[in-house]
Parts: C-alpha cells; structure tokens; sequence
C-alpha cells in the first residue's frame, strides 16, 4: 500500500508540468521551482552558469547555454539532512517519472540494453541523454552532454600524463 503510494505521488509529481525542460529560460524555470538557492550560481566545468533550486525534497541545478537550460542535474534530499550535504538514492520509479517529463509526443527513452537497472538513456530523437550516477540523475542535450564527457576524458588523460 505506501509502496503504491509513493509511486503514485512521484508519478504526479514528475509528470505534472512543475519540472522544468531542456531549452527553457532562467524565468520559465524559476517560475516552476521557485527561488534559486542564495549564492548558488557558479559555473560548470565547460564556463557555464549554473543556478541550484531547492524543490519538492529535491536539489536541482540547471546549467544555462546561451540563457537557456541545457542541463539539469536532480539530486534526491535525504531526509533530516541537509541537501547540499548527503543525497539519497532515487528509487526506479523516481528515475522513470522524472524521464517522463522530459518526453513528448512521439518522444521516448531508450535505456542502456543488457543491464537490470540502466545507468543511462538517450532520447529516441538522438537529442537528448541522461545519466543516473552517484545518486543523481543528469539529463542535458546530447552535444552537451558529450562535450562534457570529452572534457572529462581529456581532464583524465592529462592527469595520468607521466604515469
């Protein structure tokens, strides 16, 4: 009964049209969540602004491109902590409702093959990924997102030079 419960609540939640969207302005989404958090802008690893808001037991960042959100990064509060401390794990029906926000019509996700629980999703319209790692879940536009993970892979090569 409470399973169903929450399912049922963290269906409405993600699905009603409070969770923000890809390509939406610093307006559109403070509109849905409210205030950013004080002192939270700071830039990504790329230079880009990001803006941290506190919402429905949830932290979220939202990296802007070009003054539109092009990454937005949900992290679940554990309960009693505060949430720029420790996150708790989003359980399956979390990660699917919030997904499920980011589709439209004729739009769906397309999980990693092979695994019981997927780590990561790309849009079936090539545009958009998201990743679930280290108690978040990440979803951007796929050129970010790659752009990123190429940053990443550069950071690390450089790292273990001499090696």
């Amino acid at each position: 009964m409470i399973r169903h419960l929450i399912i049922t609540l963290a269906a409405t939640l993600f699905t009603s049209p409070v969770f923000a969207r890809i390509g939406e302005t610093f307006d559109q989404i403070e509109a849905r969540y409210g205030p950013q958090v004080p002192r939270s802008m700071a830039p990504d690893e790329l230079g880009n602004h990001t803006i941290t808001y506190n919402f429905h037991g949830f932290t979220i960042v939202v990296t802007f491109v070009d003054r539109k959100s092009e990454v937005e990064l949900f992290k679940k509060c554990k309960e009693g902590i505060p949430c720029d401390k420790e996150w708790a794990t989003m359980s399956e029906a979390e990660v699917a409702a919030i997904l499920a926000a980011y589709e439209s019509v004729g739009v769906t996700w397309k999980a990693q093959e092979g695994v019981k629980r997927p780590l990561w999703w790309t849009s079936s319209d090539q545009r958009l990924k998201a990743i679930n790692m280290f108690n978040q879940l990440q979803i951007g536009t796929a050129h970010y997102i790659e752009e990123r993970a190429a940053r990443n892979r550069e950071r690390e090569s450089d790292r273990l030079k001499g090696f």
